[in-house]
């Protein structure tokens, strides 16, 4: 404490104002949650309580290896299953397709115009996409998004493999630059290539989604000031707006911009040596810029637009954290989240959690099947309030149903495009299974699945014509 109190001093810096409840929350997600630290510091008092505080350590210790070992292990296991090239490829035409597919809640509902232009800017956006994807992989880290991707492990548990752990469990203290420990970091690095190939694909799609989200935005906003004769040139309006909210490539959040003002307005700088305050002047001034930010000259809802559009890019790569109130298959994986930060052996067995609930959600909400997609409960609801019951919508409980009573119609168009797609896409799907144009698994006895293959059956498929064409890793199809 009193090491951090003296760096944050050098710094010119308020712990106030590091310590955000953002911020927080962001340390408490890399570090396991807040249920894991809260649940080991229970577990520090009943050992020291039982054991005496020398065997308490003696224990930790012991304890700390095993994790340890679990977390290296762990890395290892996921790079090799990520280290299929089918399964990188997968990944890419998956989000690519959810990319393009994730506007069925806009073209087929209320907000055309809007989704037309986020189609339109995909081309414009794909080039400086591409290339944050690679900055993201030499770099090895997040760029727009920090900490939210597919690998949904602590930060521990993301580069495990290094010369401290493994130094820490064969009880020898290793210098990471030289000998074994370098050898063992030289090995962490190339192993980790796979992940860090996933990390550029999420990076990639993120960017491409953000960017072309808050566009689209821009330029609705745009129209809407040139005919009231605020602006001259919707473009340079766009131009202007997207280059003020994707500074160095990270999105528009208050944790960035707050980031940034720390590095422009620095303790060293002559105008806070010479104030009577210092520390009050320069978190004044940072402050300051942070509002500024926040604000735009034209009148535009920078924070708004920028929200929607990270949630956007959030959902379409299906790395949003899971919604504790989304129902059971949520719930299920926010369990197994827990279980596998206070177990890491448990992630020898289930890698990933987040991303494959996501897709399960993402799926279920687009299938009329009234006990998988929770969401057609809701619009039951609605369509009773409106058409027999009270008709007050103010009184509505289930999710599905505000958003369909929302005053907000990107909102409301969102939740009436799920419905209609959701009854579209079973439609069809049902219509080409009872057409024989799509398989599944096929039979379960090897002899009925050997004599369909040799009659150029192949499962898991959609038949065109003549030819089968696998749907296998599109997920969510």
């Amino acid at each position: 404490r009193r090491e951090g109190g003296r760096n944050l001093r050098a710094m010119g810096q308020r712990s106030a104002a590091v310590a955000t409840p953002e911020f927080i929350e962001a340390r408490l997600k890399a570090m396991g949650g807040r249920e894991r630290i809260l649940n080991n510091a229970e577990a520090l008092a009943m050992m020291r309580k039982e054991l005496g505080t020398s065997a308490m350590v003696q224990k930790i210790l012991h304890f700390d290896k095993k994790q340890r070992f679990y977390a290296m292990m762990n890395e290892v296991f996921v790079n090799n299953i990520l280290s299929a090239p089918r399964t990188l490829m997968g990944a890419a035409v998956s989000k690519g397709a959810r990319k393009i597919m994730g506007r069925d809640a806009t073209l087929v509902a209320k907000e055309m115009q809007r989704a037309t232009d986020e189609l339109m800017q995909l081309a414009e956006q794909f080039g400086t996409a591409w290339s944050y994807g690679r900055k993201a992989f030499r770099q090895g880290d997040y760029i727009l998004d920090a900490g939210q991707g597919t690998l949904d492990l602590p930060e521990f548990m993301q580069t495990a493999v290094n010369a401290e752990n493994f130094g820490y469990v064969i009880g020898k203290e290793l210098d990471p630059s030289k000998g074994l420990g370098l050898a063992v970091e030289k090995f962490g690095n190339a192993i980790r290539t796979p992940s860090r190939a996933l990390m550029a694909t999420d990076e990639f799609f993120k960017q491409w989604q953000y960017r072309s989200s808050v566009s689209s935005d821009l330029m609705f906003e745009g129209r809407i000031k040139k005919q009231e004769g605020e602006i001259d040139d919707i473009d340079l309006f766009v131009e202007r707006e997207l280059r003020a909210m994707t500074r160095r490539g990270q999105a528009f959040t208050q944790r960035n911009l707050q980031a940034q003002a720390m590095r422009l307005y620095r303790p060293d700088m002559d105008r806070y040596k010479k104030a009577t305050f210092p520390l009050d002047a320069l978190q004044a001034d940072r402050d300051a810029w942070v509002k500024k930010q926040m604000q735009s000259k034209d009148g535009v809802d920078r924070g708004e637009i920028a929200q929607r559009a990270l949630e956007k890019a959030r959902e379409r790569t299906f790395t949003n954290d899971l919604d504790p109130d989304g129902g059971f298959l949520s719930s299920v994986g926010i369990a197994a989240q827990r279980l596998g930060t206070k177990h890491p052996w448990f992630r020898l067995f289930v890698p990933f959690i987040r991303t494959p609930m996501n897709i399960l959600l993402y799926a279920s909400r687009r299938t009329a099947l009234p006990g998988v997609n929770k969401d057609l409960y809701g619009a039951a609801e609605y369509m009773y309030r409106t058409r027999l019951g009270s008709k007050n919508l103010d009184a509505v409980k289930t999710k599905m149903a505000q958003q369909l009573a929302s005053k907000d119609a990107r909102v409301q168009a969102d939740a009436m495009g799920r419905m209609i797609s959701a009854l579209g896409f079973s439609s069809l799907a049902l219509g080409m299974v009872a057409a024989n144009r799509i398989t599944g698994a096929g039979p379960k006895d090897k002899r009925q699945r050997d004599l369909l293959a040799q009659t150029g059956w192949q499962p898991y498929s959609i038949k065109v014509g003549d030819t089968y064409l696998s749907y296998q890793k599109l997920d969510p199809f």
